[in-house]
């Protein structure tokens, strides 16, 4: 039940990185989203990339863009020998526009990247010939700073990001390319994202999306492998263990904020997804092990 959904915790946050995570146990893809935008960068490794129709492949040098709320599926197929290393920046789109505001070329450009609809979600370049592991270094070893000095630093990251992404860019997709127009199963989580803490009506969602109930159903389940109840609760669930670890707010509040009926459903459901209770789960989070 909790494929599919890959929220980040982006509230007034330009960017979050990862850099050089390493896997060498195999583990199963899955079709996910996220609200923002990620890019993830192959140091090493091998497997596909799915974005809709196409596959791309894995390897060293590989750079994926994907747009917010842009279904994709990452297969790697790592061992002790080829791990898997890759680099993750997730950007909120909104704040680094704010932070693009005197750069209208890199504005333009960032814009179309997050909505364009002949962006290509991969790029290879030589990692070598580039300084995006020098900036992402720099950018982990200046991430202690706060204020003033945190934001240069994300701005100065932001900017080289751009550069190199715009340096991979075909001229014809900036020239020609439209928005994208999402799939069904997008718009569907978009409104539920929008959504998510009110009652649910399915019949609300059909109209305002201007389609069918029944093709509203059929068409998430035929694009995601899930129904939309599931999808909802698992992006209700998702909240839930955001605030539990991040607020002091009583179980039956939270339970009330997301729209579930009672306390005592939310924490069923709850402990049918992650086999433990709210409370526990908080505890175990904000121990000094957790």
């Amino acid at each position: 039940m909790q494929k599919l959904l890959e929220h980040i915790p982006l509230d007034g946050i330009p960017l979050i990185a990862s850099c050089h995570t390493r896997t060498e146990q195999h583990f199963k893809g899955f079709y996910h989203w996220h609200q923002c935008c990620e890019i993830l960068i192959v140091h090493e490794g091998e497997g596909t990339v799915t974005v809709g129709p196409q596959a791309f492949t894995i390897r060293p040098g590989a750079l994926f863009f994907f747009q917010p709320f842009q279904l994709h599926k990452v297969f790697a197929s790592p061992s002790t020998d080829k791990p898997y290393v890759r680099s993750i920046i997730h950007l909120n789109q909104a704040v680094c526009m704010s932070f693009l505001d005197k750069f209208p070329n890199h504005a333009r450009f960032f814009n179309h990247l997050c909505y364009g609809a002949s962006v290509q979600p991969c790029r290879y370049i030589c990692l070598d010939e580039t300084s995006i592991s020098a900036s992402l270094r720099l950018h982990f070893m200046n991430g202690g700073q706060s204020g003033v000095s945190q934001q240069e630093n994300h701005i100065i990251f932001l900017l080289q990001m751009l550069s190199l992404l715009q340096t991979y860019e075909p001229q014809d997709s900036l020239i020609s390319s439209g928005y994208r127009q999402p799939q069904y199963a997008e718009q569907i989580m978009q409104w539920i994202e929008r959504n998510f803490s009110q009652s649910f009506e399915l019949s609300r969602l059909a109209e305002e999306l201007h389609i069918s109930k029944s093709y509203a159903s059929r068409m998430f389940k035929k694009e995601t492998g899930s129904t939309i109840t599931e999808y909802l609760l698992a992006r209700r669930i998702k909240q839930a263990c955001h605030l539990l670890e991040t607020t002091s707010q009583p179980i039956d509040v939270i339970a009330s904020a997301l729209g579930f009926n009672t306390a005592a459903y939310f924490i069923a459901q709850f402990k049918q997804i992650y086999r433990t209770t709210p409370l526990q789960y908080r505890k175990h989070k904000l121990s000094p092990d957790g």
